[in-house]
């Protein structure tokens, strides 16, 4: 099965480049960020015909996450519990059928969590510890399990080009670094990073290709090319971010993870797709 995440800022307004990727690497599930629509505007007509089903917990200008399966979705989840209370549509999760089995695959958006000391970064922290309560929960089911998504979340220097400059950034901070390492610890193996073990640990698809995006932030002091692998809006390149259960790995084992530099709409990192990496694996 292969699983990809893209946090596609805007599914109307980047559905042709959706369609024709759907087309090119053909994924057996897709989970989306950032739809940016409501449940009734998603374009689920255009993607239902290439065969996928498509499972939206919309938000109308704001957020809102998606699943796309080629083998159907069940059980769907439409925010994490308690759902009372939260307007911020960030999660959504549904089994998904794997040979002679199944999958929990969970698309979500972290909250960003600026200006630290904000109601912003309480509600960051809190819905982290809301996420790591549902994933305790689901790994006591035994069964597999994907979260995939936009983290919001530098989890270590590695996945910074200039660490130093995110250290007064909600998402750099210890308490978000902290909560994704209790999330991790309940039995989750970061997919990309487990794949590609070389000299530096943050090293993905060619050797000295860094898994944090080398993308421009013109609202942060940082140097022009400051990319991280967390990274928060205004960008639309988004690396992998799966987070791995124990239980995937015996059952079907993890065979890959790569970034598709190929899916923007104004920024092809290797136009010529010369290395066969450079694309979805």
């Amino acid at each position: 099965m292969r699983i990809a995440t893209w946090n596609i800022n805007g599914v109307k307004a980047r559905i042709d480049n959706l369609l024709r990727w759907l087309k090119e690497a053909s994924p057996d599930v897709v989970c989306l960020q950032e739809i940016k629509c409501q449940d009734e505007g998603f374009p689920a007509g255009p993607i239902e015909e290439l065969g996928y089903q498509v499972a939206v917990h919309g938000q109308k200008g704001f957020h809102g996450v998606a699943l796309l399966s080629k083998s159907g979705i069940e059980d769907v989840q439409k925010g994490l519990p308690p759902v009372e209370g939260d307007i911020q549509s960030r999660f959504v999760s549904g089994l998904i059928a794997n040979g002679d089995g199944v999958v929990r695959v969970a698309s979500c958006y972290m909250p960003n969590g600026n200006p630290i000391g904000t109601e912003k970064f309480a509600y960051k922290l809190a819905w982290l510890k809301r996420l790591e309560d549902w994933a305790r929960a689901e790994l006591e089911r035994e069964e597999p399990l994907v979260i995939a998504g936009d983290y919001n979340i530098i989890a270590t220097p590695l996945d910074a080009k200039y660490p130093n400059n995110w250290v007064t950034d909600a998402l750099y901070t210890p308490e978000a670094r902290a909560a994704f390492r209790r999330i991790s610890a309940l039995g989750l193996t970061d997919g990309a990073r487990r794949r590609r073990r070389r000299r530096h640990l943050h090293l993905l698809g060619l050797p000295g290709r860094r898994l944090a995006a080398q993308q421009r932030h013109p609202h942060r002091p940082h140097p022009p090319v400051a990319g991280i692998r967390r990274s928060p809006p205004p960008s639309r390149h988004r690396p992998p971010h799966p987070r791995l259960g124990e239980a995937v790995r015996p059952r079907a084992g993890l065979g890959g993870a790569g970034v598709n530099h190929r899916v923007s709409d104004d920024l092809e990192l290797f136009p010529n797709n010369s290395d066969p990496e450079s694309r979805f694996p």
